[in-house]
C-alpha cells in the first residue's frame, strides 16, 4: 500500500514516476529541465486496487536568478549634483520576481519591486555606494553594485607667484600656482595672462 505519482511534459500523456510509501508524503522530482512545465497527478494504492487520479497539478522549475542592472549613474560617474536619481531594470522569465532592494552606502534598504528609479536627495560629497538586488519566488537571488561620485565643488586654487602687486625689471615673468581637489580629479587647468587666450 502507498501512493503512485505520474508525470506528464506535455499535460497530456502521464508516465509512472515513481511509487512511495503509505507514510510517505512528499515527493521531489529532480529529474527536471528549467523552462519547461511538468504536471503530476497521484493514485493511492490498495489491497483492492489503485483510486482515480488526484487533481492535476503542473509545476516550472526555476534555477535561474532574476536579471538585474543599474542603467544609471555608470560606475565611478562623477556628478555634479546633490540630488540623484538611481535608474534601474529587473527581469525574470521563470517563477517571477517577488523582492527587489536598493540601499545607498549600506544604509536604508527600500523595497522598489515595480519601479523602475529611485532618487536619492541632498547627497555629501564623496564616493557613494549602491546595491541592487531580486530574488524571485523560486528563491533565486542576485546582487549587483555601482559606485559614483558626488563632486559639487570646485577644486582649489592658489597662485603663488607673482604676489599681488609685484613689480619686476625683467620682461620674463615665471608664475606658480598650486591645485587641490578632494573628491575628483581636476580635468582641465587654464592660464591666461591680460584676458588673452
Amino acid at each position: 500500500m502507498g501512493f503512485s505519482i505520474y508525470r506528464s511534459r506535455d499535460g497530456m500523456d502521464f508516465l509512472l514516476l515513481s511509487q512511495v510509501e503509505r507514510d510517505v508524503f512528499t515527493f521531489e522530482d529532480h529529474d527536471v529541465v528549467h523552462g519547461h512545465t511538468y504536471s503530476y497527478f497521484v493514485r493511492t494504492d490498495t489491497d483492492l486496487g489503485q483510486s482515480d487520479n488526484s487533481n492535476i497539478e503542473s509545476s516550472s522549475p526555476d534555477d535561474e536568478a532574476p536579471r538585474i542592472d543599474i542603467t544609471s549613474p555608470s560606475e565611478m560617474a562623477i556628478l555634479g549634483v546633490k540630488d540623484v536619481e538611481v535608474f534601474y531594470k529587473a527581469e525574470d522569465e521563470g517563477s517571477g520576481i517577488e523582492r527587489l532592494l536598493i540601499s545607498l552606502d549600506e544604509m536604508g534598504v527600500k523595497d522598489v519591486l515595480g519601479s523602475t528609479s529611485t532618487k536619492y536627495n541632498d547627497l555629501s560629497d564623496g564616493r557613494h555606494y549602491l546595491r541592487l538586488s531580486a530574488r524571485d519566488i523560486a528563491g533565486n537571488t542576485v546582487n549587483l553594485t555601482r559606485n559614483f561620485i558626488v563632486d559639487t565643488l570646485p577644486p582649489s586654487l592658489s597662485i603663488m607667484t607673482p604676489l599681488e602687486g609685484s613689480i619686476f625689471s625683467s620682461r620674463t615673468v615665471t608664475s606658480r600656482w598650486k591645485v587641490s581637489e578632494d573628491t575628483s580629479n581636476v580635468a582641465s587647468l587654464t592660464a591666461s595672462l591680460d584676458n588673452g587666450p
